[in-house]
């Protein structure tokens, strides 16, 4: 995946979470540098599964807020 595909990914997903609770605003900034982040450091992202374990409590809020997401998709 490329940085402009995960650029917008995570910025997709961040403007749904802040539809959920008000975040920080400026999205292109956090996502850049976490990015540039990660390459630099050679770090992966996380899993989902690996959220699970660490945090179950926001696993279980995002899959409920992704389920939504799914299924006013579908309507």
């Amino acid at each position: 995946m490329t940085c402009l595909e995960s650029f917008l990914i995570l910025k997709d997903w961040l403007t749904k979470c802040n539809a959920s609770r008000k975040l920080n605003d400026n999205f292109d900034y956090r996502i850049k540098y976490s990015l540039n982040t990660a390459i630099r450091k050679q770090r992966l992202q996380m899993k989902f599964d690996t959220l699970k374990a660490k945090n179950p409590a926001l696993h279980a809020k995002l899959s409920i807020l992704m389920s939504k997401n799914d299924k006013d998709v579908i309507k």
